[in-house]
């Protein structure tokens, strides 16, 4: 294979990679930036739709065309309906629907955590299925500024409303990772069941 061959098969694997549609949990992260106003928020979530767009022009394309403003044949990501509705939203400087995004990325978490909780520990954990795949401890530290020697109590379960003892703090911190899996793996919905399983061991 000479150098035009591969550079060819590079720009292909990396066109696919661009079209890739956001996933749920995805939408979710960049929707939760938007709303706590991190920055670049909004221009990383637009780059990831109009890679060859200014993220100015992107916005007032949104703006004015909505969803048809996504070219199906252009090399961006695309995302789904409810995707969309929070970008609209948010390109026109309204809040994006972060409770209908948390309940439609992670059904099981949303049920344990609520909306705002599940948005900022996936956002924490940086995707559902990172999330899925940490350990009980690590998921309960999650939300420490500092990565080493952070203190519990600046964790995002710790600050939960169902963490009331250290007993139901780590049972809220095992039940958000099984959630997680089976919002990743099984698309079973347990959550309602996990929530009283924490409120029991307080």
């Amino acid at each position: 294979m000479d150098f035009a061959e591969l550079r060819a098969q590079a720009i292909d694997t990396a066109r696919t990679k661009l079209r890739a549609p956001l996933a749920k949990d995805e939408v979710l992260i960049h929707a939760y930036r938007c709303k706590t106003n991190a920055p670049d928020a909004l221009e990383h979530w637009l780059f990831a739709l109009f890679p060859q767009v200014e993220p100015n022009k992107a916005r007032e394309l949104v703006k004015k065309k909505g969803k048809d403003a996504h070219d199906p044949e252009g090399i961006g990501a695309n995302m789904d309906e409810k995707g969309w509705e929070s970008l609209i939203l948010v390109c026109n400087g309204k809040q994006p629907k972060i409770d209908a995004l948390a309940k439609h990325a992670a059904p099981n978490m949303h049920a344990l955590l609520g909306a705002q909780a599940t948005a900022e520990i996936v956002e924490c954990a940086g995707s559902l299925m990172a999330l899925s795949r940490m350990t009980q401890r690590d998921c309960m530290m999650l939300g420490n500024q500092g990565m080493f020697g952070g203190a519990q109590k600046n964790s995002i379960l710790f600050k939960h409303e169902l963490a009331r003892t250290e007993r139901s703090l780590r049972v809220l911190s095992s039940r958000t990772v099984l959630a997680a899996r089976l919002d990743v793996y099984s698309g079973n919905f347990k959550g309602e069941s996990l929530r009283q399983e924490v409120l029991y061991a307080q």
